[in-house]
């Protein structure tokens, strides 16, 4: 039976053995609360900057509907981008010391 370890072993076909510490559940929720703050204030910033005026002068709900789309792609996105653009770390994974890697 294999016992709780936290370092992932990996051996190579050469017969190396590559070792990688597994980040815990507590670095995995810093890293997550930093990404989420990140995009938290870059949606309120928008709405403040983009929607509230438009709605107040206007009363149109097309800067709603393009902000909510907005809002949606960034989120999709911001995860992927990050982790293809900056070697599978997040500004929150950087900050924390967190890296996806694959084996």
């Amino acid at each position: 039976m294999n016992t709780f370890n936290d370092n992932l072993e990996i051996e190579t076909p050469e017969n190396l053995t590559l070792q990688a510490p597994i980040a815990g559940f507590g670095t995995r929720c810093v890293a997550a609360l930093i990404d989420n703050l990140i995009l938290g204030i870059g949606m309120v910033l928008c709405a403040f900057t983009y929607v509230i005026p438009a709605v107040e002068q206007s009363r149109n709900l097309m800067p709603i509907i393009i902000f909510v789309s907005s809002v949606f792609l960034v989120t999709a996105l911001y995860h992927l981008l990050f982790e293809l653009l900056w070697n599978g770390q997040s500004p929150g994974k950087r900050i924390s010391g967190v890296r996806v890697i694959r084996a």
